[in-house]
């Protein structure tokens, strides 16, 4: 799940994209706040 959040003039506006993982990887930029773990 790909979540967009941004601060403007005091009001919060958000939004969310749910997909596969390997092409949410175009839409990536900042700072990875989770990380998925894969069980061995």
């Amino acid at each position: 799940m790909l979540v967009s959040v941004v601060f403007f003039e005091g009001q919060i506006l958000w939004d969310f994209m749910h997909t596969d993982a390997k092409s949410l990887n175009q839409h990536r930029h900042g700072a990875l706040l989770y990380k998925r773990y894969t069980l061995l």
